[in-house]
């Protein structure tokens, strides 16, 4: 038993009969042995027109239509300005990636002494939400107490 391999390699048969040239040749040359059909040139040709075609007419339509969306948008933002609708701005129109000025010495005092206040546009409108949800929150607890048991 001592003898014996445990992992057999005695019993592994080794092909030694390939040549170094047949393992660096693939066994499917990639040789197309078939003919073409007569009209594949036909075929290939109407396909790349209609190629062209729907190329041309979905830049030209993709344009116009781009054109006439800024167009209406410049219109509509003209028409709030001027008709004075400007407190009806949307979420679009608001930049709430815009910093709250903090230029002047009395806001750089207030950010330092109350570090919680918001610095963006962005984070004063949670801020505002939160405090609204806090005071519904807190406004409905009242309620609650009042009531008699």
């Amino acid at each position: 038993m001592a003898d014996k391999d445990p992992w057999l390699v005695d019993s592994v048969h080794v092909d030694t009969t390939r040549s170094v040239d047949s393992e660096r040749k693939f066994e499917d040359n990639f040789v197309i042995g078939r003919e073409r059909l007569p009209d594949s040139e036909q075929y290939l040709a109407s396909l790349e027109s209609k190629l062209k075609k729907l190329k041309s007419t979905n830049s030209k339509k993709a344009g116009k239509d781009l054109l006439s969306s800024l167009e209406d948008s410049k219109k509509s933002c003209m028409y709030r300005l001027i008709s004075g609708e400007v407190g009806n701005l949307t979420d679009q129109d608001i930049n709430l990636d815009a910093p709250i000025d903090l230029n002047s010495t009395a806001a750089w005092l207030k950010s330092h002494v109350n570090p919680e206040q918001a610095l963006t546009v962005g984070e004063l409108v949670e801020l505002i939400k939160a405090d609204y949800l806090a005071e519904q929150s807190g406004s409905s607890e009242n309620i609650d107490e009042e009531k008699p048991i």
